[in-house]
């Protein structure tokens, strides 16, 4: 029986996986069509409702199936993704221990050590303090100053390439003009203030001013004339 001769016996449309049920229920009855689809409009014994909730339960069935199938992919997904991140892992320690990388300090700069040791003799400054210090000393416009209060961990190879790996905290400190530390940016310039001398800091290569930075040449270079040999 054709869904569209079912159709018009009926005035029922089903969908076509409904149908396809329908259509199975009537080959396996042996009954004639007109027979089949009044049984059928009238529900008799149950006709349409158990075609229907047979239909319902194969497609939840499908879904279960597609859902289960879905679930295996990911899980394989998963353990694949996993593998991958092991093997990342192994192959970065492999290279990690090949290379030799090791704990740097740059000389030219201060010596986490000697911060240490400093610390343990002298007050930590505010940052206005600090700020007002740098200015009155060694001729910084005070709205210049930036107040950095970390300074870069650093790891090198055999092959001398160095790498930032993380930060450590150093707050400005203060006993004497001839100890002391502070920390600082001035247009985009890095200096380290140590006992009294002033130091470019090496590590991060910024000698080149800013076109766009606010600062006068004179006004760095006056500031230059006082600071210590890298």
């Amino acid at each position: 029986m054709l869904i569209s001769e079912f159709q018009m016996i009926t005035g029922i449309y089903p969908t076509a996986k409904l149908y396809e049920a329908i259509d199975k229920a009537y080959m396996d009855s042996k009954l004639d069509k007109h027979e089949f689809c009044q049984r059928y409009m009238e529900n008799r014994d149950d006709m349409a409702m158990r075609i229907a909730y047979e239909e319902t339960l194969k497609e939840s069935q499908a879904e279960i199936e597609l859902s289960r199938s879905e679930a295996d992919k990911r899980k394989a997904l998963e353990v694949w993704i996993a593998k991958l991140e092991c093997e990342v892992k192994f192959l970065a320690k492999n290279l990690e221990r090949e290379e030799e990388w090791r704990p740097y300090e740059d000389e030219a700069n201060v010596r986490q050590a000697d911060y240490e040791a400093l610390k343990k003799r002298c007050d930590v400054l505010t940052d206005e303090a600090a700020k007002d210090l740098i200015a009155d000393e060694y001729g910084f416009s005070a709205r210049k100053v930036e107040i950095r209060h970390e300074v870069e961990t650093l790891r090198i190879n055999r092959h001398q390439v160095v790498r930032t790996v993380g930060t450590i905290k150093r707050l400005p400190l203060y006993f004497a003009d001839d100890m002391n530390y502070i920390r600082f940016n001035v247009c985009g310039v890095a200096y380290e203030l140590y006992n009294g001398g002033v130091r470019v800091v090496r590590d991060l290569g910024f000698l080149t001013l800013p076109a766009a930075c606010g600062c006068s040449g004179i006004e760095v270079f006056r500031a230059l004339g006082r600071l210590s040999a890298p």
